[in-house]
């Protein structure tokens, strides 16, 4: 189980652990910055299962456990695909951005259980983390999403090795590089175009104003000779 919670305040850091420490007994893992010192030596002491403090470790794919049984996330797009990947339900809590849409997704498709960071409570988290883990129908689902995500015609490690191997074999594979190379850098950010525009725009404002002004002397003419 996977959370990121280092903008929560210090009631919302206590509501997840709470909730995680009357949970089931699962190995868990918090990507921090998540508790200040003082309070991650009192989680790990009263913990009765075990419980691993992880400061920058990106890169480890964490619902990959074979003991993993439920992902706690934020919603973003690679935590997501982590867990369909895997198979794992998960417990959404979105902070920002497209981790709301991306939750919500993932509760239509019966793979997720979704809290309200703003009203989220022990209870709240308690009862999502039993009804993920004990209800067989969120594991059905995320296994469904899992071998849809699985069912390609091959790995996706050998087109990655057949274009690495194609560009060392072809020197480059300079005829593959995009025409944006060959710009100037006035062209490549569209300065010649911004300047045509300007252009244009400066024309026809010139020939309104012209023709303004040509209206207002034959209506000041017109009213002068009826004067007369």
């Amino acid at each position: 189980m996977r959370t990121s919670t280092g903008s929560l305040t210090q009631a919302q850091r206590f509501a997840v652990v709470g909730g995680l420490k009357r949970g089931a007994e699962s190995p868990a893992c918090f990507k921090g910055p998540v508790f200040d010192n003082q309070l991650s030596i009192n989680v790990l002491a009263s913990f009765q299962w075990q419980v691993e403090v992880v400061w920058a470790l990106k890169a480890i794919c964490l619902a990959c456990h074979p003991k993993t049984k439920a992902f706690i996330t934020h919603g973003g797009a690679k935590g997501v695909y982590e867990a369909i990947h895997h198979g794992i339900p998960m417990v959404g809590i979105p902070l920002f951005g497209e981790q709301r849409d991306n939750i919500a997704h993932m509760v239509a498709k019966g793979a997720a259980d979704q809290l309200d960071i703003r009203a989220i409570s022990r209870k709240d988290l308690l009862r999502a983390l039993e009804s993920v883990i004990h209800k067989p129908f969120y594991k059905k689902n995320a296994m469904w999403l899992s071998t849809i995500h699985h069912d390609q015609p091959m790995k996706p490690l050998d087109p990655a090795v057949f274009w690495i191997e194609f560009v060392m074999c072809h020197k480059g594979a300079k005829h593959l590089r995009p025409l944006s190379h060959n710009l100037a850098w006035y062209q490549y950010h569209s300065l010649d175009v911004i300047r045509f525009l300007l252009a244009c725009v400066a024309t026809v404002t010139f020939l309104l104003l012209n023709c303004c002004l040509l209206v207002c002397q034959k209506v000041f003419k017109m009213r002068k000779k009826k004067k007369k």
